[in-house]
Parts: structure tokens; C-alpha cells; sequence
């Protein structure tokens, strides 16, 4: 059962920058003058943001993207396809 606390945090953070990518999806955010992202976990969904990481103007993502639904606990070194072109804020699978 996925942990509700998480789940409210991460349905907050959807909201707050109106936000809801699916699973495998991101969408670029700016938090103060920096660039990041939120992406919807591969294998359960769950929106997690990447503002603790740091994203190459390639889109690899450092470190390991970790899921931070408790049930979930998915680790993958992963790359936001379109990050170097994308400047608008648009969703991506």
C-alpha cells in the first residue's frame, strides 16, 4: 500500500505547479532561477521531483532517480529525452 503521506506530498506538488505527469513522464520546472523537474515514476506512478538533483544540459539526471513512494522504492539512472531543447513547460514521455 503506498504511503499516504507521500502520495498527499507528491498530489500537492502536482498542484502547486500544475502539474501531472504519468508514468515515464516529466515536466520542467523553475524553482527560484533554476531549472528542474518532476517525472511520474515508471512503475507506480507517483509524481517525485528532482530538485535535489542535478540535471546535465544533456538531460542526465544525477544522482540515481529513487522513487520516494515507501512501497515503490524504484532506483534508475535515468536521461529527460528533450531536455536540451525543451524551454517551454511541457509534459514528456
Amino acid at each position: 500500500m503506498p504511503n499516504r503521506k507521500a502520495k498527499a506530498a507528491a498530489n500537492r506538488l502536482a498542484e502547486t505547479f500544475d502539474v501531472e505527469p504519468g508514468p515515464s513522464e516529466w515536466k520542467r520546472i523553475q524553482l527560484g532561477r533554476s531549472d528542474s523537474a518532476v517525472i511520474g515514476c515508471p512503475r507506480c506512478g507517483a509524481v517525485t521531483d528532482l530538485h535535489d538533483s542535478h540535471i546535465a544540459p544533456d538531460g542526465a539526471v544525477s544522482p540515481a532517480f529513487e522513487c520516494r513512494q515507501f512501497a515503490c522504492g524504484l532506483s534508475l539512472h535515468i536521461v529527460l529525452e528533450g531536455w536540451a531543447a525543451d524551454k517551454a513547460t511541457e509534459t514528456h514521455s
